[in-house]
């Protein structure tokens, strides 16, 4: 309070706001802040109502229980992260909230660098609650969140509680339990009370950060709390940080995300914040200055420091005799140039320092690095004085750091290269001095030194830090400074190997391939093959299958497999050894993993990844592997191998070619008494996805999801290494979304896209986005759904015989019905008749779903037909082949279909007794509800006009109901022909 009542007068508070301070509880009228520069001045003097009340309202929208993400972006020196700070503030004094806050800094290098204060911040809380409070909010997965953030170590409770189960060995299995374990525990702080976590300078981010950012707002329980990020918009297309999150949370209708754009002062604002800085008794023009800062508080600032501290300038500022403009600019570059050339050599130097850290320095060490005849504390204090730098931390570990980015860029400029190398030489000295942990910036500073040599050392121990905190692109990203700073090949190909293994993890898929490739060009004839294994699955399950099947051309030779690249000769092949198994039979003598060859189970292990990447991609082709797979499995006689190779011969070759020879397939009840006797959770997870699978073919489409639903989980948390298991359960789901209706959950299937762009999974891109095309016909978006359709195609062209291919001309005609274009429909029977003769047509689900594309697009296709007769006994000879597939989900649909051949030949009767039927006794589940909408609306056409409003009405409303935007064109999708008048056969 002494402090404040030394201000300036016309700054200084009242005595009831004093009063107020001294009780603990501040008044709206004053900050308890400095005298206010720079982004202070925005909030304090000129409030930025606004914007505020903005976030306000994103706290409070909180209270709905969904998280807000709420982005502040603005140029430098506008007050974002004034804004921001004040928001968090009144926050805590007002509604009691939970603030957890971070920043991030240019030159900060450690994992996940975004989170890296926010959980110092969370360890602080957690220490502060009593015992049993902190308890009830451990989360299961606690220990591998503490694996991530060591940090968390430190806390008590966290040392208490007893680890539940063992940590998976694979390090993506073991970052997602990480994942999860945060978002439970914000989840249950967010229950307590209101959580708000703070982000500035987020431009400065990393790619691992936002992933995290991406995981806590998506997905199933979601901490209903705010997540505040700051960050420059002039850095937004050059920030991967920003890149990642604003990818990952566009489309993203499962959280509520906001822009509060803090732009530049208006000119009354700037001229009520220009008289305030001045004072009352300044002879200088507040107005010209105001014009001066343009907008900018923070140069406003500058320029009135500037010109207090330089009275002869202040007569440049004034305006002219006419009124006119100023006769003297004065820029921010200018201002600070003339500040820091006044500065005394102590505190410049210390100036030059911090601006080379681009990062809090500890005062420990500024003291080790400033030389002797410097005065620590004297320049200190100038620079506090002058408003240069600012204390940071708390009193255990202060740190000092430039207050303004563009100190930092006034100062770089004005240093030339050996003085830069300088400092770097005398930073990594004292890291190296201190035993630091910060391994990368300690290689940074090297490398800005020039100590290559040195710096390559230290790069493969960041890297090796950075992997065991599972912070993946940062280490690929060492792992490469590494490799580029040894010349000893023995060392090049280790960290070779281990640099596209951490982008492997990273989910660069491509990239990794490229790095193992070059591994191999380095390793010893033993490793070659193993190391264009690995290369060959991450091209095949980056979508460049060619360039994969060369490439695992010798690996498969190894192994003594042959895999055709034709479809038929694959299915021939796969028939051949399918006979053969069954001479063979499926018996085994069970054995233990130990009891096996080391060397036969790595073969085995080796056969297996390649399986799955063939089968993720193309599953006809990869059917000989899995007949082969099986057979190897067999006669080592591990069940943990054979339950899932039962599983995937029972969905890939068995169920095929069981219904081509009209038997019924034995695999999968084998796989299911296997999975009783042992409880393996790996074979329970694949029992439930071979179930999901069943039920799907025979139409139980419900049950076919809660199966799928399970396997998943049972993936994802008790199983390690299962990310291609998890990936062919979306695959099923996300199809089955659109097949039950299920339209709320499109927004899962657009999380999965993000995550499949992500790690470079193009097939699962592909379809994913054939898949949300239909998502976007929901949402009455033509453009997306053309476009996503477009994309998808140049991803992975169309092969009419496997499944993308029957994905792929399912949603085009889907498009055609839906923007009713009758001669797209005509012209893509001959795509769908081709995808007809697919042995995929096996499946009965999969041919019931192109046999009703087609009775659909025919439909809409004889209306350009001035005879449609032929085309309406075709329609009738799909209905036919649908109703003998005895699908249940299909009933209604067939009685649709029905009721339009009736309509177009003039039977209205007929018509109308088929859709009273759906109307009286429709089905419920699946996709039932829009089906008897759709119904409801052909009806209301065939009705007189009275009668017909109040169906419609009714219809409309179900739809609309459903995030159906345009329900007359979507009912097309269901129900084509009842547009064109009866009678016209």
């Amino acid at each position: 309070c002494i402090s404040l009542l030394s201000r300036d007068p016309s700054t200084r508070p009242d005595g009831a706001t004093l009063l107020q301070m001294l009780r603990g509880r501040p008044s709206d009228k004053a900050e308890l802040r400095p005298t206010p520069s720079g982004e202070d001045a925005a909030t304090v003097f000129v409030g930025r109502s606004a914007e505020l009340k903005e976030l306000e309202r994103a706290l409070s929208a909180t209270d709905d229980g969904v998280p807000v993400v709420c982005f502040v972006q603005g140029l430098s020196g506008m007050g974002k992260s004034a804004l921001a700070e004040r928001c968090v503030n009144r926050a805590r004094e007002e509604r009691g909230a939970v603030i957890l806050q971070g920043r991030c800094y240019e030159r900060e290098t450690v994992p996940f660098k975004a989170w890296d204060s926010v959980v110092d911040s969370l360890c602080r809380y957690l220490g502060k609650l009593p015992i049993y409070a902190a308890a009830e909010l451990m989360p299961k997965d606690i220990e591998a969140l503490a694996h991530i953030f060591p940090v968390l170590k430190r806390v008590e409770i966290v040392n208490r509680v007893k680890r539940r189960s063992r940590l998976p060995s694979d390090p993506r299995d073991l970052r997602r339990r990480a994942f999860s374990a945060l978002k439970e525990l914000f989840a249950r702080i967010a229950h307590r009370e209101p959580l708000i976590v703070y982000i500035d300078d987020l431009q400065w981010g990393d790619v691992e950060s936002a992933r995290l950012i991406v995981d806590l707002i998506t997905g199933a329980e979601r901490p209903a709390m705010l997540f505040l990020c700051a960050y420059r918009s002039a850095d937004l297309e050059s920030s991967p940080c920003l890149r990642a999150l604003f990818e990952n949370t566009r489309e993203n209708k499962q959280t509520d995300i906001r822009q509060v754009t803090v732009s530049a002062l208006s000119d009354a604002e700037s001229l009520s914040l220009a008289r305030k800085l001045l004072g009352p008794d300044s002879t200088v023009d507040a107005a010209a200055v105001a014009r001066e800062s343009r907008g900018n508080p923070y140069l406003l600032g500058e320029v009135v420091h500037h010109l207090k501290s330089s009275p002869g300038k202040q007569s440049s500022l004034r305006s002219d005799a006419d009124g006119g403009g100023i006769v003297q600019t004065v820029s921010l570059e200018q201002a600070l140039t003339e500040r820091l050339s006044r500065l005394p050599h102590s505190a410049f130097t210390l100036l030059e320092l911090l601006a080379v850290a681009g990062r809090p320095v500890n005062e420990e060490t500024l003291a080790a690095l400033i030389p002797t005849e410097v005065d620590l504390h004297e320049a200190l204090t100038e620079l506090r004085r002058s408003k240069l730098v600012r204390g940071v931390g708390v009193a255990r570990s202060r740190a000092i750091e430039l207050f303004h980015d563009g100190i930092r860029d006034a100062m770089l400029s004005r240093m030339d290269e050996a003085l830069v190398q300088h400092w770097h030489r005398r930073l990594a000295a004292a890291l190296e001095a201190h035993g630091t942990s910060d391994l990368q910036g300690l290689t940074m500073h090297l490398i800005g030194a020039q100590d290559y040599s040195r710096a390559g050392i230290y790069a493969i121990r960041a890297a090796v830090q950075a992997n065991r905190a599972l912070a993946f692109e940062q280490a690929a990203g060492l792992y490469a400074i590494a490799v580029k700073y040894h010349d000893d090949e023995a060392w090049r190909h280790e960290l070779m190997v281990q640099w596209g293994d951490a982008l492997m993890h990273a989910r660069r898929g491509s990239q990794a391939a490229e790095v193992y490739l070059k591994a191999a060009e380095l390793a010893a004839p033993g490793e070659v093959l193993e190391l264009r294994r690995k290369a060959g699955v991450q091209l095949v399950l980056s979508g460049e299958l060619q360039r994969g099947m060369e490439v695992l051309k010798e690996s498969l030779q190894a192994l003594d497999v042959r895999l055709p690249l034709e479809i038929a000769e694959s299915l021939n092949t796969s028939a051949r050894m399918r006979r053969t198994l069954e001479q063979r039979g499926l018996s085994f003598t069970p054995r233990r993993s130990n009891e096996v060859p080391p060397e036969a189970l790595q073969r085995l292990e080796q056969l297996w990844a390649i399986t799955m990447a063939i089968q993720l991609t193309r599953p006809l082709l990869g059917q000989p592997l899995i007949v082969r797979y099986l057979h190897d499995a067999l006669e080592i006689g591990v069940p943990r191998h054979i339950v899932p190779a039962l599983c995937c011969y029972f969905m890939n070759v068995d169920l095929f070619l069981s219904a081509i020879e009209n038997e019924k397939p034995k695999s999968l009840q084998m796989a299911e008494q296997l999975c009783r006797e042992s409880g393996d959770p790996y074979g329970r997870a694949w029992v439930a996805l071979a179930q999901g699978f069943a039920f799907q073919n025979i139409g139980l489409l419900k049950p076919a999801a809660l199966q799928l639903s399970l396997a998943e989980e049972l993936f994802r948390n008790h199983c390690q290494g299962s990310t291609a298991e998890m990936r062919l359960c979306r695959h099923l789901t996300s199809w089955l979304v659109v097949m039950l209706g299920q339209f709320d959950d499109l927004a899962r299937c657009e999380q999965w896209l993000r995550e499949a762009e992500e790690r470079e999974d193009a097939n699962g891109v592909t379809r994913l986005k054939l898949v949300t095309a239909f998502g976007a016909l929901v949402a009455d978006d033509l453009d997306k759904a053309r476009s996503r359709i477009e994309q998808a195609k140049k991803l992975s062209p169309d092969d009419a015989l496997e499944v993308i291919g029957l994905m792929s001309v399912v949603a085009r005609s889907q498009v055609a019905l839906y923007e009713h274009d009758v001669a797209a429909c005509r012209m893509l029977l001959s795509d769908i008749d081709r995808v007809l003769t697919s042995p995929l047509m096996a499946v009965r689900i999969w041919a019931g779903h192109a046999l009703m594309q087609r009775a659909r697009t025919v439909l809409m296709a004889s209306e350009l037909e001035p005879l449609a007769e032929p085309f309406l006994q075709n329609v009738e000879t799909s209905i036919a082949q649908i109703e003998d597939l005895n699908l249940p989900h299909f009933a209604d649909h067939v009685q649709l279909l029905r009721a339009a051949v009736a309509h177009r030949r003039g039977a209205l009767p007929e018509a109308l007794r088929l859709l009273d039927a759906i109307l009286s006794d429709a089905e419920q589940a699946g996709d039932g509800p829009i089906v008897l909408a759709a119904a409801r609306l052909c009806k209301a056409r065939l009705l007189p006009p009275e009668p017909a409003a109040a169906l419609q009405q009714e219809a409309l409303t179900a739809m609309r109901a459903r995030g159906v935007e345009n329900p007359a064109a979507f009912m097309r999708l269901y129900a084509p022909g009842f547009e064109v008048p009866g009678g016209q056969a």
